[in-house]
């Protein structure tokens, strides 16, 4: 006997641009319906994408208590929407799917009913960490996305799609082509356009350069496919790599390699029609929208089938409406810091005050847009900031050494009031946090060189007075960009990136067992027997990995010291700055700007230098392993008891 057709429900933040999990709403629901079932999609903030989906006939609403008839099951895209169907449809079981490794509206809520959850790579299957999860790919509607001809001896032409590249990011593609006489067009928000329907450009170029979904449908028309992006650089995909990719959603987690000319004219070369041919067959027999749908509808059932136990939903609930008010306010306090939204502000309150619970995840989202708006790295064009972080003694300083002897950046000591800041505070209180942190004196400012710069910055916005010390430390020597290096900044970058959104992490890994050979004598060491030094070294790795960013480089500190050029590249491919080998004889200047750090209460200037005094030579690969060397063989078995698993996690090993 014939399953009977399910009505599902989708949720979707918003249906107003052309994002991947718009187009995925889209296609799902699509999909849903050519196989019999019955979709309806929920989205907060209807657009282009609402109108394409009731456009074939399909029921899109934009408040739950329009919805005709209540669903089977509830397939959540998107905390807010996701959590409000499950509550307003009592009963009635769900699934959640992440797409997004560090997104906020992407953390999957927990609620007993949401019996499943999905990533669709297996960068985002990270975020499920203690939740029952699995992986279900991204998937392409083969009918729109048909095979094109088979490709030329060598690349003619060549489109560069993305809506994160922007014109540097262009010209280096453009030059990488040109090498090779392949004519390039480019797409995407800052690209001169987006583009509207991919299907019907992607099979007249022989070659695309993108990332993500972009590159599984390219790859799935027929064309060669070099995954990049703004942050770095993935590589032609070829039979031998194409598992890998896909299970990373050729995302960014494959961009491990800098953005160069060189190197994006390098894997032109490696262009073959006929591995990427065979490319594209695994990419239409392996991730065809049928597959994937039907995919979909087993889990469907599967959580249709379970018993269904009457469990306490109560905390559930309010933890997520905990975790809403918290982001709530905290865009409110924020757009309210610029004028020009203040009155567009005070309407969304009053209308939040008064609507209807189904209206407030749609005023609400308008409001992160507002926000948004005001404080968006790309919306400002505000350059990246790197920011290191790790744990003490993981090489900090010396990479903080080799940026700032670049000549465009300059990167100060620790300055260990930053993650203090609180996004209320005026420019008094600012200049007051600055000033009185025990850091202070390491900088070589003046406070009223300080004072004149806060009190400059109007209409003051608590990220722009941020931005004003730093852009007067950077003047004292001639350059315009600067950085941040604070060890202990990595368990707090998410506060740190709500004022500065332009702030790239770099956290730097090394081998806990180095870093307890280096920091037991030290005055700031984590506690006097190697556990505790063990657990601190472990806590912080874990803290900072768990925090959700938008931008977070990990580096290994052997890798720097081994192969410190390609390391910098990298890094500064991440960070959007030209290379310069300024940086590789960073030694010759870190005695002068070492000299800048003065006496602490715990410590003298002179044993703050002698502390930092390796990284005054070149990098020292025998500092590589020096646990062997001065960890008893009883003290390398307390820390390997304590983070061994860490370690091996981490892939260090005996």
């Amino acid at each position: 006997m014939a399953e009977r057709a399910l009505r599902v429900l989708v949720t979707n933040i918003s249906l107003a641009g052309r994002s991947g999990t718009e187009f995925f709403t889209r296609d799902l629901a699509h999909g849903l319906r050519a196989t019999g079932h019955v979709p309806v999609v929920y989205t907060p903030d209807p657009g282009s994408v609402a109108d394409e989906i009731r456009a074939a006939g399909i029921e899109v609403v934009c408040d739950l208590d329009r919805l005709s008839e209540p669903p089977d099951i509830i397939h959540g895209h998107h905390a807010g929407p996701a959590m409000e169907s499950v509550i307003r449809f009592a009963g009635v079981p769900a699934v959640f799917v992440v797409h997004d490794r560090t997104a906020w509206h992407d953390e999957p809520p927990r609620h007993p009913r949401i019996r499943r959850y999905v990533a669709v790579d297996a960068n985002c299957a990270e975020r499920l960490d203690g939740l029952p999860d699995c992986v279900i790919h991204n998937a392409v509607d083969l009918d729109r996305f048909r095979a094109r001809g088979p490709l030329p001896d060598r690349p003619r032409t060549a489109l560069l799609l993305s809506n994160h590249a922007d014109e540097g990011v262009a010209a280096r593609v453009r030059e990488a082509c040109a090498r090779h006489g392949v004519r390039l067009d480019a797409m995407g928000l800052q690209l001169g356009g987006m583009c509207e329907h991919p299907e019907a450009v992607l099979g007249s170029y022989d070659l695309v350069f993108g990332k993500a979904r972009c590159a599984l449908e390219a790859l799935a028309v027929g064309c060669a496919v070099v995954v990049c992006d703004v942050t770095g650089l993935g590589g032609l995909v070829t039979p031998a790599d194409f598992a890998h990719m896909r299970h990373l959603n050729f995302g960014a987690r494959t961009l491990a390699d800098p953005l160069t000319a060189d190197a994006l004219a390098r894997e032109i070369a490696r262009y073959d029609p006929a591995a990427c041919a065979e490319v594209s067959a695994r990419a239409r027999a392996e991730a065809g929208l049928v597959d994937h749908v039907a995919r979909f509808v087993a889990l469907y059932r599967e959580v249709l089938a379970e018993p269904r136990d009457a469990e306490p939903e109560g905390p559930a609930v309010a933890r997520f409406v905990h975790s809403q008010h918290r982001a709530l306010f905290d865009t409110m306090r924020l757009a309210a810091e610029n004028r020009a939204l203040w009155r567009e502000r005070g309407e969304l309150e009053r209308r939040l005050r008064v609507s209807e619970p189904s209206r407030t995840m749609k005023l609400h989202a308008r409001l992160l847009r507002l926000f948004a708006r005001r404080d968006d790295p790309d919306a400002r064009r505000l350059p990246p900031t790197p920011v290191i972080v790790g744990v003490p003694r993981s090489g900090t300083t010396l990479l903080r050494l080799m940026l700032d002897s670049h000549p465009r950046l300059a990167v100060p000591p620790e300055t260990g009031w930053l993650a203090a800041v609180d996004p209320s505070d005026r420019a008094d209180a600012l200049i007051a946090r600055i000033v009185s942190a025990p850091q202070w004196p390491d900088f070589h400012l003046s406070r009223e060189a300080l004072e004149a710069a806060v009190r400059g910055v109007r209409p003051f916005r608590i990220g722009d007075g941020v931005r004003a010390f730093y852009r007067l430390y950077a003047a004292r020597f001639g350059k315009d960009r600067w950085g941040e290096k604070t060890p202990d900044y990595g368990p707090r970058m998410e506060a740190i990136e709500r004022l500065l959104p332009e702030a790239r992490f770099i956290h730097l890994v090394r081998d806990g067992r180095d870093v307890a050979a280096s920091v037991r004598h030290l005055w700031f060491r984590p506690g006097d027997t190697m556990e505790e030094i063990a657990r601190d070294w472990c806590g912080r790795i874990r803290a900072t990995r768990a925090q959700r960013v938008r931008h977070m480089l990990e580096v290994r500190y052997e890798e720097l010291v081994r192969e410190p050029e390609a390391v910098l590249r990298r890094i500064c491919s991440f960070v959007e700055l030209p290379f310069d080998g300024a940086m590789l004889d960073y030694h010759r200047r870190a005695p002068e700007r070492l000299a800048e750090h003065e006496a602490r209460p715990q410590v003298t200037k002179e044993q703050r230098l002698k502390q930092q005094e390796a990284a005054t030579r070149p990098p020292d690969p025998s500092l590589i392993g020096r646990w062997r060397r001065d960890l008893t063989r009883e003290d390398a078995a307390r820390f390997d008891h304590v983070a061994g698993a860490l370690l091996r996690e981490l892939g260090y090993r005996e």
